[in-house]
């Protein structure tokens, strides 16, 4: 007979008290006992039993999948309740049902062997469960009680601490509580920055960028500053128990002043937050950092009166964390801005355009030579390909080959066409030089008026339609991008691409 032992503790208080080393000391010696094999042991090391803790039990679902194989006959647990508290039918279906489904019989040392397949298995292994969960619903009402009554006499339950405060358990009454020195600080400056018009996102960026301590082990994120934030605890009332409403007196770290005034900006802005003000960045979500390629993001200092575009490495946690240095937004965007105006109302533009188009039409790839011989490579093919008919027909060539033959010609005769194609684009392109230079010059005249007074949405709309994509690089405080030039009908060249036959736009690099 196969067995397999489970062995299950709650917490780490039964961890400490070494139930997991008597379990696993009890059941393989009972299973040797029996003068069974002990295939596999399966342990979950404070993992509770109760409704809804299913998914985290890692061993207790590699046992279910060890049955499903058929690896074990028997399973061993020192009880019932090792295997399931849980008062939900449902999931107590989920725990015993794969063992009646596969016939493996539920074995205790106190009860012996269990086919949960027969009607008293079924209802011995439902009662136990039942009763543990009864014991474990009283034992939480004993442990509420015990904890409303701590909380009634100003003490802390257990659970997170109050960002900002200490509790020392060994002192008696409201002494117990104090302010921490870093930490309440912390907590002061949220207010001031939210009651200032900061949001709450603006103020998580950057005391996880500072590198300052964040309560639960976690990072500072926009929710987080939030519920510090609407916590009624920062001024002296602890909301200990919503439910009962038991409010508890601890040391204020802000005045009820300063709350009120936070608490009225978060109103307006009515989300997790104060809405950042409308702002148009002009290389926001274009630019990337040239020292590790991450893309730059927006972020604000204290006040919410000056922003920066930042590597997403040093505001997302990334480790390590990107060097490149911050630059203000406003000084970035105006020198970009002004170094694209600039090239679109340089006089030597059009002339820069034409020479270009010359340079175009005289290259030394001869286009017409190509379209000729491409034209011969397709008459040649159509001879080919009445040569091997006529073979097919006298039999000198079977109905097998000749379609091998066929498609061989055919595959051939698409790549010359392709050629051909090309080669008469390729002219047609060149021809028409002059066209393109005339288009393209009324083009930078309409760019050039429109960027004399364009608004910032405008500017963003114009970088957008102008620039390169992935072409915005930042190198340190400088910005180099590219910019095309559109000429009417024209499509972009994709990067890396190269143009022989298509009306590519003027491209322009740009250092600003």
């Amino acid at each position: 007979m196969r067995a397999a032992v489970y062995a299950r503790v709650s917490s780490a208080g039964q961890r400490e008290r070494h139930t997991i080393e008597s379990q696993l000391t009890l059941l393989p010696d009972y299973v040797r006992s029996q003068g069974w094999q002990l295939v596999e042991t399966y342990v979950d090391d404070g993992r509770s039993a109760k409704t809804g803790k299913l998914d985290a039990r890692d061993g207790f679902a590699r046992l279910l999948r060890d049955a499903e194989a058929k690896r074990f006959d028997v399973l061993v647990v020192v009880d019932i309740d090792r295997l399931t508290r849980t008062n939900s039918m449902e999931e107590r279906a989920l725990i015993i049902g794969p063992f009646q489904r596969l016939g493996i019989d539920i074995v205790t040392p106190s009860f012996g062997r269990l086919d949960v397949r027969t009607f008293l298995g079924e209802l011995y292994v439902t009662m136990q469960a039942l009763v543990a969960a009864e014991e474990n619903r009283k034992r939480g009402e004993r442990i509420k009680a015990g904890r409303l009554t701590s909380i009634r006499r100003g003490r802390k339950g257990s659970g997170a601490g109050l960002f900002g405060l200490t509790f020392d358990r060994k002192v008696e009454g409201p002494e117990a509580w104090s302010l921490h020195p870093e930490r309440a600080a912390i907590v002061r400056e949220m207010f001031e920055r939210v009651a200032a018009g900061e949001s709450c996102y603006e103020i998580g960026i950057d005391l996880e960028t500072r590198g300052l301590v964040s309560s639960r082990g976690g990072r500072w994120t926009r929710n987080r500053v939030w519920e510090i934030v609407r916590a009624t605890y920062p001024r002296g009332e602890w909301l200990a128990d919503r439910e009962r409403g038991i409010v508890v007196k601890v040391p204020p770290i802000v005045t009820h002043e300063l709350w009120q005034r936070a608490q009225t900006a978060m109103r307006k802005a009515k989300v997790r937050g104060l809405a950042r003000a409308t702002h148009v960045y002009l290389l926001e979500r274009i630019a990337r950092c040239g020292a590790c390629g991450g893309q730059m993001k927006i972020r604000w200092q204290s006040g919410a009166t000056i922003s920066h575009y930042v590597c997403a490495t040093r505001i997302d946690g990334v480790r390590p964390r990107c060097t490149a240095p911050t630059v203000k937004t406003a000084d970035a965007d105006e020198r970009v801005w002004q170094r694209v105006v600039t090239e679109l109302e340089d006089p030597e533009l059009p002339a820069r355009f034409a020479a270009r188009e010359a340079e175009r039409v005289t290259e030394r790839h001869d286009w017409k030579a190509d379209e000729a011989a491409a034209r011969r490579h397709l008459a040649r093919l159509e001879r080919v390909e009445a040569t091997v008919l006529t073979r097919f027909r006298r039999g000198a060539v079977s109905e097998g080959g000749l379609d091998a033959e066929l498609a061989a010609i055919g595959r051939e005769r698409d790549a010359v066409q392709q050629q051909l194609d090309a080669a008469v684009r390729a002219q047609a392109s060149l021809g028409a030089a002059g066209d393109r230079t005339v288009a393209a010059l009324g083009v930078a005249e309409e760019l050039r008026t429109a960027t004399r007074s364009a608004s910032p949405a405008l500017r963003r709309a114009a970088i957008a339609a102008l620039v390169v994509p992935g072409s915005v690089v930042f190198h340190g405080t400088d910005v180099e991008l590219e910019i095309d030039i559109p000429i009417a009908g024209c499509a972009r060249v994709p990067q890396g691409g190269q143009d022989h036959s298509t009306n590519a736009p003027m491209r322009i690099r740009v250092v600003a």
